[in-house]
């Protein structure tokens, strides 16, 4: 049987949002680097420290990894898919 045309069964992911998922990669990486340079810029307090400031570093630090991960791997689904 010849399989290399096979693409599988229909995807479950909604079409807009398969669109857009190639972005999480982007997007993660950026909020890894911003919960990196956040805290480095109180360090040498150019920016005052208040919660916020440490719960949004601690978000995007939290979040960039989780969105790297989700994008680099629904990325081979996205080309697979196509």
């Amino acid at each position: 049987m010849d399989y290399r045309n096979y693409r599988g069964d229909e995807s479950l992911i909604p079409p807009k949002l398969r669109r857009y998922l190639h972005y999480l990669r982007p997007v993660g990486v950026v909020f890894c680097i911003c919960g990196i340079i956040i805290p480095f810029l109180t360090l040498l307090q150019l920016i005052k420290s208040s919660y916020f400031i440490n719960f949004l570093a601690f978000g995007l630090l939290l979040l960039g990894p989780i969105f790297y991960l989700i994008g680099r791997s629904f990325d081979s689904f996205v080309d697979r898919v196509k």
